[in-house]
């Protein structure tokens, strides 16, 4: 996992080192979110997209799944509101809600051991990879309205 914010001039630095990352900063910064309908956008193919989606934090931990995914890198950046999210890496130790979804490469977990929370805010992102057990979309002191772009890129297109 990576956090950051995209004020920070050393973060963009390094995001720019990667031809997807790099990409997806170009889109946030060339982008007029306010004017873009929730929805996913293909930049190229299914090898890197973004969903735009808006939606309310949850109560708390027990109201949201854990998820990870086998195949997608998530770049997952806050365009406006906060939130708090669970994290607990890659741990072996969880409890499955569903089936493996291939088609959206996701697993929802219902328990997660050894989980970490950190908030999320304007401007801020953070790297989720394969494998890295994640629970975005909690409240932090209030319910709020939270819009995130979630680029979604292929693993195997970046050197881990």
């Amino acid at each position: 996992m990576i956090i950051g914010n995209l004020t920070n001039d050393k973060i963009q630095i390094f995001l720019q080192n990667n031809k997807y990352f790099n990409s997806a900063i170009k889109i946030i910064s060339n982008t007029d979110f306010s004017k873009t309908d929730d929805g996913t956008y293909y930049v190229e193919g299914n090898n890197f997209f973004y969903n735009i989606i808006t939606y309310k934090t949850k109560n708390n931990t027990n109201e949201v799944k854990a998820e990870f995914h086998k195949l997608y890198i998530d770049f997952q950046y806050i365009i406006y509101g906060e939130e708090l999210v669970g994290y607990s890496g890659s741990s072996n130790h969880f409890s499955q809600d569903s089936d493996y979804n291939t088609g959206n490469d996701v697993l929802f977990l219902n328990m997660v051991s050894n989980e970490s929370f950190f908030i999320l805010k304007r401007d801020m992102f953070c790297i989720f990879y394969p494998g890295e057990i994640h629970k975005p979309g909690i409240k932090y002191n209030e319910t709020r309205s939270v819009r995130k772009a979630v680029f979604k890129v292929k693993q195997n297109l970046i050197n881990l």
